[in-house]
């Protein structure tokens, strides 16, 4: 008994953050990601336009996905 409640154990840790990562979702990773974009100084508000200016330039997704 002892044996598989370690097994549990271990697999349940190993998945356990996939299974949380999940969870967020695209709004939740855009929530996150502003939050983020907020706490940036203006060189790296800058640098992070430019970045995105690039992927979009060079994307092949239609804007809606974007």
């Amino acid at each position: 008994m002892n044996r598989w409640l370690k097994l549990f154990a271990v697999i349940w840790l190993a998945g356990g953050p996939l299974l949380s990562a999940r969870a967020w979702n695209a709004e939740g990773h855009k929530i996150v990601a502003q939050i983020a974009y907020n706490h940036l100084n203006p060189v790296a508000k800058a640098r992070c336009a430019a970045l995105i200016a690039i992927a979009l330039t060079n994307s092949t997704a239609p804007p809606a996905i974007l």
